[in-house]
């Protein structure tokens, strides 16, 4: 039996796509916050901070 994707398989995987870049744009959000974080330290050293720039800028 061959079963067609009808309108709640689309619906489905539209809102699948839309939860997975809400959750990618947020974890940019968060490791940005991060990352100023980082840079403001002064406990952090200035290795860890290069680090975590380098990481940042890719």
């Amino acid at each position: 039996m061959n079963k067609k994707g009808g309108v709640p398989d689309g619906i489905f995987y539209m809102v699948a796509i839309f939860a997975v870049a809400i959750i990618i744009v947020v974890a940019f959000m968060i490791f940005d916050k991060l990352n100023d974080n980082f840079q403001t330290s002064s406990s952090i050293t200035d290795n860890g901070k290069r680090l975590m720039n380098d990481l940042h800028g890719q």
